[in-house]
């Protein structure tokens, strides 16, 4: 089931998205993917269509259990997905 196919409204989607905040990398990144309905396997494909990166699937699991992805390969993820990365300021920062 992908998160475009699921029958949420915008609070389910903040109670989710609130869930996520404790959650490391990698479980952040996977949940992105299983909302998108895609796998490690269709996004290297998919980029290797769009711009001739090989990605390979295993290393890019390992870079996400071991918490070493780059921070542009996030946004990379983030785009291909459909995803913004917003930097927000926080109410009680001093």
């Amino acid at each position: 089931m992908t998160y475009s196919s699921m029958n949420v409204n915008i609070w389910q989607i903040v109670i989710i998205i609130r869930y996520m905040e404790n959650k490391k990398i990698k479980e952040r990144i996977k949940t992105l993917f299983t909302w998108r309905g895609i796998t490690y396997e269709d996004y290297a494909k998919r980029m290797l269509k769009k711009n001739g990166k090989k990605i390979s699937t295993s290393s890019l699991s390992h870079k996400l259990s071991r918490g070493t992805i780059s921070f542009n390969e996030v946004i990379e993820i983030a785009d291909e997905l459909g995803y913004d990365i917003i930097f927000k300021p926080r109410s009680n920062w001093h």
